[in-house]
């Protein structure tokens, strides 16, 4: 924000503000400068203000500082901001020159410069303001290009792949993610495959497509795009970290609803050695009979998980993200899951 950000990270009202000099084309240099002037004269009242009070500043910062959003709090959209862009440094400059030159004082009092008045013009789309986010800070600020899709996301995906311990092993699931890279390769027989960098809401990893199934959507992907993804999770190669195999890629609306199986737990095993072990499982049962429905509820006794014990029907539960949330704050659950 042009009003609150100093060169680097700061605090404001319990908020950490990006900084400047983190933007891209700007730099601590001109960091320094907008910040002294706002330090020295007060905030920038408008666009046209701070242009008046940042004659030395070049256009290609100022785009700079327009698209990573740093006006937004002047309530001027962004593509407005850049349409007008050049013919504001024009009448800014030749503002200065006519002051400078004191034509305001030779036709006497009733001469005025005016105000230069903005051409309005729509917003960009949100997933282009994002992009340029992206490009310009380094990741998206106001939001996320998944943010779209987020009830689809609700009805199909249920796997979290910031817990790989957690992720199903060889059980197709589904997907909807941003393609950050790609890369088709060819195998000894001329085959094509491919290889994709995938980013969701829990973060980045690498899945493949086997020519067999990639042969089915060669064609559907672009680098930046957003897809569903059907496959399953591999560990044969690294059991700590399982690897996805892309069988179909569709759009995500077109993605089939996720049955889920069941609830699993992995219990503590310090806690269910000890003397409130009782106590503390008849109030985990209470968990599920408020959450009651027809998923049956598995239990793994410590991060091995060698043996799975199953919870009596009348413990059975429903799909529901808050219960998952509970569990995961209970003393006596490590972790607990949908499958």
């Amino acid at each position: 924000d042009i009003n609150n950000s100093d060169k680097h990270f700061n605090v404001v009202d319990n908020n950490i503000v990006y900084g400047l000099s983190g933007i891209k084309n700007v730099g601590e240099a001109l960091t320094g400068i907008i910040v002294e002037e706002r330090e020295k004269n007060g905030p920038y009242k408008s666009f046209t203000d701070f242009l008046s009070r940042q004659p030395d500043l070049n256009s290609r910062a100022i785009e700079a500082l327009i698209k990573a959003g740093t006006f937004d709090s002047l309530n001027i959209n962004r593509a407005t901001l850049i349409a007008n862009l050049e013919d504001a440094i024009a009448y800014e400059k030749s503002s200065r020159e006519t002051t400078a030159y004191g034509q305001i004082s030779l036709f006497g009092d009733d001469v005025s410069l005016g105000s230069y008045e903005m051409k309005v013009v729509e917003e960009w789309p949100k997933r282009e303001m994002l992009e340029l986010e992206k490009e310009y800070l380094g990741f998206y600020v106001s939001g996320h290009p998944l943010d779209s899709f987020k009830e689809d996301i609700e009805r199909c995906v249920w796997v979290d792949i910031s817990k790989p311990e957690e992720l199903p092993i060889n059980r197709n699931v589904s997907l909807i993610c941003q393609v950050m890279n790609f890369r088709v390769i060819k195998t000894k027989t001329g085959a094509k495959m491919a290889t994709y960098s995938l980013v969701n809401y829990q973060g980045t990893f690498e899945a493949v497509a086997f020519p067999k199934d990639y042969d089915k959507f060669e064609d559907k992907v672009a680098l930046d795009g957003i897809y569903g993804f059907v496959g399953y999770f591999d560990n044969k190669k690294d059991p700590t970290n399982p690897q996805f195999i892309v069988k179909e890629i569709c759009e995500p609306s077109e993605l089939k609803t996720e049955a889920i199986s069941s609830l699993v737990i992995e219990l503590n095993e310090e806690e269910s050695a000890g003397e409130n072990f009782e106590m503390l499982a008849n109030d985990l049962k209470s968990y599920f009979v408020d959450h009651s429905g027809s998923l049956p509820v598995f239990a793994y006794l410590g991060e091995n998980r060698k043996e799975k014990i199953r919870f009596g029907r009348e413990y059975s539960v429903s799909f529901s993200k808050e219960l998952k949330k509970e569990l995961a704050g209970y003393p006596l659950v490590n972790s607990a899951w949908f499958e």
